[in-house]
């Protein structure tokens, strides 16, 4: 993203975005902000395979999440939101975007080329019930899979926070096999609800491109400062 800080009105300003080849140390191509009503971006990536572009726009539906080939000449829509999210290769090598769409209420994993999407995980395990997620797909060594950390679990429709009952994806650490009805193991419990840091003590788990670490943070619902954690993957999981 092309940006600047506008002093005297405390504003971040977008120009626009562009992609650049670092081999080539060349330019391969520029959307100007007028394209998009000036809006600013809340994070823009670049997919895995790095043939694609993804702006996400938080809290407007027109623009939403796009993925634009890298001379920015069209674009296909993935979500209508900016949502927790993380972009991953397929089994196959296809990029995918991994998104907590709440429309929906399911992890929802979006074919980047296709526009096609399937479910991976409920958001609302039972009436009234709902969680929160962090996605990392950054796995690229280990194509087909991501990784899911959930929080912030709540029953009641939200006036029970959190959750009366533990259901199996709460409060967890979990690796998913990137294809539809496709294998979930449980990594880690983080033992962490209502105490488990706010905003900044989120789990925000995150795998190592080779899939054998995984790294998250939890207080274990003390109420203190998170610490870090990592954990050693065997090989066998994959197979």
């Amino acid at each position: 993203m092309a940006t600047s800080y506008n002093a005297s009105s405390q504003t971040n300003v977008i120009h626009g975005i562009f992609t650049f080849d670092r081999v080539q140390n060349k330019i391969l191509g520029t959307l100007d902000a007028s394209q998009f009503g000036g809006a600013f971006p809340d994070h823009i990536s670049i997919s895995a395979s790095g043939k694609y572009a993804i702006p996400s726009w938080a809290y407007n539906k027109t623009l939403g999440t796009r993925a634009y080939p890298l001379d920015f000449s069209s674009f296909r829509q993935l979500h209508t939101m900016s949502e927790h999210s993380d972009l991953a290769l397929g089994p196959n090598g296809e990029d995918y975007y991994v998104v907590t769409d709440y429309d929906s209420g399911y992890i929802r994993a979006v074919d980047v080329a296709t526009g096609n999407s399937f479910d991976l995980m409920t958001m609302y395990p039972a009436v009234g019930s709902s969680y929160a997620a962090h996605v990392s797909g950054k796995a690229f060594g280990r194509p087909g899979w991501v990784l899911i950390s959930t929080y912030a679990d709540s029953g009641n429709y939200g006036a029970s926070s959190p959750d009366t009952t533990l259901r199996p994806m709460i409060r967890k650490i979990m690796l998913v096999e990137l294809k539809p009805g496709g294998r979930q193991f449980s990594v880690a419990h983080t033992r962490a609800s209502s105490n488990y840091g706010g905003y900044y003590g989120e789990h925000q788990a995150t795998i190592s491109r080779d899939g054998t670490r995984v790294m998250f943070a939890t207080n274990f619902n003390d109420g203190g400062v998170p610490s870090s954690y990592v954990i050693g993957l065997p090989s066998w999981i994959y197979n």
